[in-house]
């Protein structure tokens, strides 16, 4: 028992705390933020079929083709908007429902080895976080992998950094083959660090990862991943923290 609280207040001493905001419901009465009514149908689609993927991994191709679909649609929806207009979306805690990628068998673009089949078995995903969050007049990215070893012994994997709005899109959209927006962002992620028992310990390199949001409401966010590692489009479907614990 002592072994265990002293993993979960490690694992918990990396994540910084969420800062007191306004809960969503009150966005509805901001003018620049008000959701598309058309859409929320697609949306409880998107998380109703996503729920039973393991965030993805466990997707068949038949349930990915309707995610993706979905997605699409979401996306054409969204085209030319400005996520900035929206910063109370924007920039908030989410958790990590889907990420369309076809094959998870080596890592995962979400949480990495810790996500790959053979991590999967050893660290049982419990908890997988995307955070952009505003810290003054800068912003800062958080990604967190909470797990339990074998099942039974917590830990976390966390990757904290900064981020920026993305300047040298037209340079990345030749590089990455496909044209990139004005609402991407350049997330520059520290080495991960690992909480496991009474350790806490850096593990693998430092990373550059660009986001760019393709769509975004009250509920949901959708990023196109892009890094030197995962090379085609990886995409990521967040939902609000706050949400996703009031629906567990």
């Amino acid at each position: 028992m002592r072994l265990l609280l002293t993993c979960l207040a490690c694992a918990t001493a990396l994540v910084p705390p969420t800062q007191p905001r306004q809960r969503l419901t009150v966005a509805h009465n901001v003018a620049s933020a008000k959701p598309n009514a058309r859409n929320a149908k697609y949306v409880d689609q998107l998380l109703d079929v996503a729920a039973g993927t393991d965030r993805g991994v466990r997707a068949k191709d038949g349930t990915r083709n309707i995610i993706d679909g979905l997605i699409a649609r979401l996306e054409r929806s969204y085209k030319g908007a400005d996520a900035s207009e929206t910063p109370e979306w924007l920039y908030r805690d989410s958790e990590v429902v889907y990420v369309g990628q076809r094959s998870s068998k080596r890592a995962n673009a979400a949480g990495g080895r810790f996500r790959g089949r053979f991590g999967r078995l050893l660290f049982r995903t419990t908890a997988l976080y995307q955070h952009i969050q505003k810290d003054g007049e800068s912003l800062r990215a958080v990604n967190a992998n909470r797990f339990r070893f074998l099942g039974l012994l917590p830990g976390c994997a966390v990757l904290r950094g900064s981020a920026e709005k993305e300047n040298d899109l037209e340079v990345l959209s030749a590089k990455f083959d496909r044209k990139l927006s004005e609402n991407t962002l350049r997330a520059s992620f520290e080495r991960p660090k690992i909480a496991f028992g009474p350790l806490v310990f850096e593990a693998g390199p430092a990373s550059v990862v660009r986001l760019d949001t393709t769509y975004l409401d009250d509920r949901v966010l959708n990023t196109a991943w892009k890094t030197s590692q995962w090379r085609s489009r990886t995409s990521t479907l967040l939902w609000d923290v706050d949400l996703a614990r009031t629906d567990m």
